[in-house]
């Protein structure tokens, strides 16, 4: 999962400096926040369990 997550980091780093379209950054945007949500998720689970 750590490795997943680093390779898409990695990923993004790359596109952030190549450029994108507007279709492109759209797409960026709603993974980021696919991302975000997610964490989210996990932190309120392992906050619920402590």
């Amino acid at each position: 999962m750590k490795q997943d997550v680093q390779e898409l980091i990695t990923a993004l780093a790359h596109s952030f400096c190549k450029g994108l379209s507007l279709e492109e950054s759209e797409v960026l945007g709603m993974l980021l926040y696919s991302i975000g949500e997610a964490m989210l998720d996990l932190i309120t689970q392992n906050t619920l369990k402590n």
